[in-house]
């Protein structure tokens, strides 16, 4: 849902002023405002040249209970309109996406302090609606350029502790160990998310695959949650980078405990994004979403089955069982695996468990993003046999 500011109504109490300035109705209206209407009786109301309704010109009045009020006579949108000076005691209300933006950023509402400067933010209906603020259906959903945004897939296992370099946490998800111990970092799966552990600075980030032509100059928001509360940075990169060089964006929250790193590729491994925590203690990242625009709007998760199948283009498990027979020694007998989902690259293939091999050694692979072509090399002739195999097929970015 999204918070509006409503444009001021003047009509929430009707007053009728006489030429001699003196109001003698009244008329209570349910409309919200924060100032009454006045009507002037014999007077031109729709007329900024009016001699009497100059601009800024007021003059007194009564209201009902006979006491005295200030009448001030404004040009607005070339109408004039005579409000009585009474204080409101309502507040305006928000209807903009740029003034939606001006109110969080200056710190005015509940979530202001997580809101970089240029960032705009949706609310989802989770979480209560500041003081003097309105909900509004949502005009859509940008779609999610993030795999795995809410880190429901994790094909490799459901933790990982203690992870080598540049290794994977749930699928797409590419660890960034940054200063924290390693024996000290622990991924796992969570209901709400993520969960997350380093002692000290400690990173997830994701490949994106954009060419550059996609990215350059393009405007992007990229929001968050951690805890169950969101963040959003909106930004704009307008050239590459190599990771260390500087020329990449970051946003700061939370007294810097937590940030983001977010950069092109000067080679071909696209649009990096990355959430990092500093705070040394276990957090939860709820989801994850990068879009373009510069409105953060909500987060709306794929299906299990949607995310799967995007996951396996980068990486999958691959089960073989075969059995043929061998006429001589050293026979080649070949088969071949499809791939329903094509791999974004040639895959390599790594043993998890070899399984049982009779009559012949380790398969020979040729690998391409379509088909994996398996070949077995007989030992005698004979049965030749593979079976309960298990492999990883890695087309991940590094």
């Amino acid at each position: 849902m999204i918070i509006k500011k409503k444009k001021r109504i003047r009509k929430v109490t009707q007053i009728t002023a006489l030429n001699d300035g003196s109001i003698i109705n009244s008329i209570d209206s349910d409309s919200m405002t924060d100032a009454p209407s006045i009507n002037a009786v014999n007077r031109s109301f729709l007329s900024k040249t009016n001699p009497v309704l100059e601009n800024n010109v007021s003059f007194k009045g009564k209201k009902n209970d006979g006491s005295e009020v200030d009448i001030l006579s404004v040009i607005d949108n070339d109408i004039v309109v005579n409000t009585a000076k009474l204080k409101s005691s309502v507040q305006p209300v928000w209807e903009s996406e740029t003034e939606t933006k001006k109110l969080l950023v200056e710190g005015d509402a509940a979530v202001g302090d997580t809101l970089p400067v240029g960032s705009g933010f949706l609310y989802t209906g989770e979480e209560p609606v500041p003081d003097n603020y309105k909900i509004a259906e949502p005009p859509f959903s940008n779609p999610n350029l993030l795999i795995n945004g809410d880190f429901q897939i994790w094909q490799r296992g459901e933790s990982v502790l203690a992870p080598s370099s540049g290794s994977y946490a749930c699928d797409r998800w590419q660890i960034h160990r940054g200063t924290s111990t390693v024996s000290e970092i622990l991924f796992q799966k969570d209901e709400k998310g993520i969960s997350v552990f380093g002692d000290n600075q400690i990173g997830l980030l994701q490949h994106v695959e954009l060419v550059k032509s996609r990215v350059l100059n393009k405007v992007f928001t990229f929001s968050f949650s951690v805890d169950g509360k969101k963040y959003v940075d909106t930004f704009s990169l307008n050239t590459v980078s190599n990771g260390v060089d500087g020329n990449m964006h970051n946003a700061y929250f939370a007294d810097g405990n937590i940030f983001t790193e977010i950069y092109m590729d000067s080679g071909t491994r696209g649009l990096i994004a990355g959430i990092h925590l500093k705070n040394k203690k276990t957090n939860i990242i709820n989801w994850a979403k990068l879009e373009y625009g510069e409105l953060a709007t909500p987060f709306v998760p794929k299906s299990y089955s949607e995310e799967l199948a995007l996951c396996k283009r980068f990486g999958r498990y691959i089960y073989i069982s075969f059995s043929s027979n061998a006429a001589i020694t050293g026979q080649t007998i070949p088969m071949t695996i499809n791939f329903d989902i094509p791999f974004r690259v040639s895959p390599t293939i790594t043993a998890i468990d070899s399984g049982e091999l009779i009559n012949t050694n380790s398969p020979v692979f040729g690998r391409t993003p379509n088909y994996l072509l398996v070949n077995l090399v007989s030992l005698t002739s004979g049965l030749v046999r593979i079976y309960k195999t298990k492999y990883w097929a890695d087309a991940e970015i590094y």
